[in-house]
């Protein structure tokens, strides 16, 4: 079984040569190309309109840093046509409805009829693709949405690529950083995140949250620890902590026992 490999996560994908997957050796190399992928997308993009919506207010902090830019909704927006802002790297496909109360933060890409509710929460470089739902009160950063993928209600999603018809249940959180001690904090440290498997120990970036396979289900109140990397077409039942590793497709994560017993790595 290799578990690195994409199929492993995302055989829909694969067939499909996705963008986000060409040219990646280990799963979490997709999240270095987020960022790289919203500039092309916002650079190329000649077509969509410019004009402000009633009920977008536009908060542009003039810095180097963009990430205190951003827009916040004071009345429900449909999108009957492309929206781009290119200065802030913000773009909201057509059919797409933003709820009174969402925040949008620079370099976000939001594609074609998506949902982003009442109080959700999109930090700066974001993909939310097609047919995807982010929720109220659900944060979002660093993060890359397949498809039909949804996070409704309650969510933290941090560093993370949900796979195609991926659901979160409500209070679902992806967590995306280790336990520091008291001296990193002091330094504003964030140490690297490793990964060992039966024949090395893998060096990854030091926010990793979740890879999550195509399909992939979560009950209620789960969290999924740093570098939780889940195959295609699993479940992990409500309230259960889901440890650092490699759990193979279709794996059903009903208790810590279970979780446990399942996890390759």
């Amino acid at each position: 079984m290799d578990y690195f490999t994409l199929p492993f996560y995302f055989p829909l994908a694969s067939q499909t040569n996705h963008f986000l997957l060409q040219g990646v050796t280990y799963p979490w190399d997709m999240l270095s190309k987020i960022i790289p992928a919203i500039t092309s997308f916002i650079n190329q993009n000649e077509t969509a309109s410019t004009a402000l919506q009633e009920g977008m207010q536009r908060n542009h902090i003039k810095t180097a840093d963009l990430t205190n830019s951003s827009y916040f909704f004071t009345k429900d927006v449909f999108f009957t046509k492309p929206f781009i802002d290119k200065e802030l790297a913000i773009f909201i496909d057509a059919h797409t409805l933003v709820e009174a109360g969402a925040t949008i933060k620079s370099n976000v890409v939001i594609q074609e009829r998506c949902q982003i509710r009442q109080g959700a929460y999109l930090r700066e470089d974001c993909w939310i693709s097609s047919h995807c739902t982010v929720g109220h009160t659900t944060e979002v950063k660093h993060s890359f949405f397949f498809p039909h993928s949804e996070a409704g209600h309650f969510a933290y999603i941090g560093d993370s690529i949900l796979g195609s018809y991926t659901n979160l249940g409500a209070g679902t959180k992806l967590s995306n950083l280790a336990f520091r001690s008291l001296e990193e904090k002091q330094k504003q440290a964030f140490p690297p995140l490793f990964l060992s498997t039966s024949t090395s120990k893998i060096k990854l970036p030091n926010k990793v949250g979740a890879i999550l396979g195509e399909g992939f289900e979560s009950g209620c109140n789960s969290v999924l620890s740093p570098v939780a990397l889940i195959g295609h077409s699993s479940i992990v039942f409500p309230c259960m902590c889901v440890l650092k590793g490699i759990y193979p497709p279709n794996s059903l994560l009903r208790d810590f026992e279970t979780i446990k017993n399942t996890k390759l790595f």
